[in-house]
């Protein structure tokens, strides 16, 4: 299983607006195949500070949704409400697999 964690800098006027868009994207995210978590979320310390948390089952269910209509709107979206570029790390899950339920659907992970 793959994680991409991406972190952003958001204008402080445009959090709101950035949620907004963002919170649409997740949840079109989540409906792709090979998608199993998508999560925004928000610095508690630093409320211009997001992350992405996103778990894919492959490579290529990553590559198919940098395809997607939904984050192609989302990225164009956005841009220029980040204060600075973002960054993504992209890292293998290396813990114990596991089957369980996450939004939905039932997964190994």
């Amino acid at each position: 299983m793959k994680a991409l964690v991406v972190k952003l800098y958001i204008k402080e006027e445009c959090i709101e607006q950035f949620k907004e868009i963002s919170l649409y994207n997740s949840q079109n995210s989540r409906k792709e195949p090979g998608n199993y978590c998508f999560d925004l979320v928000q610095s508690v310390d630093s409320p211009t500070l997001f992350f992405l948390y996103e778990l894919y089952e492959s490579d290529e269910s990553i590559e198919h949704h940098r395809t997607t209509e939904h984050y192609k709107n989302w990225r164009d979206a956005v841009a220029d409400m980040m204060s600075q570029p973002r960054e993504a790390i992209k890292a293998e899950v290396i813990n114990e697999k596991k089957t369980g339920n996450l939004d939905g659907k039932s997964i190994t992970y």
